[in-house]
């Protein structure tokens, strides 16, 4: 009895320090990771008495599929040091559906929030912090040559976090869900935690990542009308909230730039010299569609994409590609072209019955989630680095576990944990 209590202690801090990976960052992230897929295997085996559930074994396979045929797709196309990276970096889309899903201990309420909170509160800090660290030093001169404020701003943000922002912003926007909903539903810290709330949302505004910000504005739009009484109170503030953007967009540079940037170019080919965030996008998604045509069946595998789209943007009358190396920068285009067309339909299945169930069993939260990355795999290949990665996948297990395995083993009459 006492080594089950230690080994659901430690699986249970585990789960908090996985939680607080934007701080602890790609070297220590897997610590955590390694303790929690450790003591889950040991409760697994401890746990004698029980089997897997038919709903457990349904959502584990459902959750762990797109990585599954990762590996499947290894054996029909060559084995080289870059496949091998790619299935490490993607590695806890497997482990993360064992850890959570396949472990025979529920997640209680307070748990499942703590986690919540825990996250939330190290992306806070994280930004504070670093934003905090800009203000003392300024922007540093070799920053300061950029013509662009927020191409200045999102550089040294990055330097010093060591986080995308593109996905740091993709974290802000999540949590400041996570704290708006901590406001509405706990009595205590509420002015807190909504204070918190609009710090991660102005926080979005000077790193200027576009789609994280309109991704972020339909999840809570979902959010809040998905929940008439806390609709009626708070749809004026969300109507403030959405013209202080459009103010912020008008006037704050940072933001300004960006926008204008997406309205006045054209969706055409960068030529020579002449290039920017749009018209390289056009580029690379030329790319993209021109190798998925060519190999939607069984893809590239994950080893050959970059080199094959390298070679394309080599025929492109322009140094936009010269000194950086650019992704497909869509996720569904990379699953393709790494997997070929079953690993695509299996993860827009995967993403599809996610969204059914948070929808039909009224899981704001989940489903806000849900909006915030599957609007965003079509601008970022999240999956690509360790921080989207553990992002998506953690989150999108813990969800099912939560609401889904527990939510039917509850309604079938029956309790995982024994």
């Amino acid at each position: 009895m006492t080594k089950n209590l230690f080994l659901n202690n430690t699986w249970y801090y585990s789960l908090l320090l996985i939680a607080a990976f934007p701080i602890l960052g790609i070297k220590f992230t897997p610590i955590p990771i390694i303790i929690g897929l450790i003591t889950s295997i040991l409760l697994i085996i401890k746990n004698k008495k029980s089997t897997f559930s038919k709903t457990q074994l349904t959502w584990f396979f459902t959750c762990s599929s797109i990585y599954l045929i990762y590996i499947i797709s290894c054996f029909f196309h060559p084995f080289n040091n870059e496949v091998s990276f790619a299935l490490e970096k993607k590695i806890s889309l497997l482990v993360f559906p064992l850890i959570l899903i396949l472990n025979p201990n529920d997640i209680s309420k307070k748990q499942f929030h703590h986690v919540l909170l825990g996250f939330s509160l190290c992306t806070l800090l994280i930004t504070l912090t670093t934003n905090i660290a800009i203000l003392i030093t300024g922007l540093p001169e070799k920053y300061i040559l950029y013509n662009d404020f927020s191409f200045s701003y999102r550089n040294y943000f990055e330097d010093i976090s060591r986080i995308h922002p593109t996905y740091i912003s993709i974290f802000l926007g999540f949590s400041a869900i996570l704290f708006l909903n901590f406001s509405l539903k706990k009595d205590r810290f509420k002015s807190l935690y909504f204070i918190a709330a609009l710090i991660c949302f102005i926080s979005l505004i000077p790193l200027a990542a576009k789609m994280p910000i309109l991704a972020f504005i339909i999840a809570l739009t979902t959010y809040l009308y998905k929940q008439p009484q806390i609709w009626k109170k708070s749809k004026y503030f969300f109507f403030t909230l959405v013209i202080g953007l459009c103010i912020a967009g008008a006037t704050i540079p940072a933001l300004k730039i960006r926008i204008n940037e997406t309205i006045n170019s054209e969706l055409m080919l960068p030529q020579e010299n002449e290039f920017n965030s749009v018209n390289v996008r056009a580029g690379i998604f030329g790319c993209s569609i021109e190798l998925i045509k060519k190999h939607f069946i069984f893809g590239l595998g994950p080893g050959q994409i970059q080199a094959q789209l390298n070679s394309c943007y080599s025929n492109y009358n322009t140094t936009a590609f010269n000194n950086h190396t650019y992704n497909t920068h869509n996720e569904y285009f990379n699953i393709i072209l790494g997997t070929g067309i079953l690993g695509l339909v299996s993860f827009i299945v995967l993403l599809s019955l996610l969204i059914k169930h948070s929808y039909q069993l009224n899981n704001p939260l989940f489903l806000a989630f849900l909006l915030i990355v599957v609007l965003c795999f079509t601008t970022e290949n999240i999956l690509d680095r360790q921080a989207g990665v553990v992002f998506f996948s953690f989150f999108s297990a813990l969800f099912t576990r939560y609401y889904i395995v527990q939510k039917q083993s509850e309604f079938l009459g029956t309790k995982i944990h024994h």
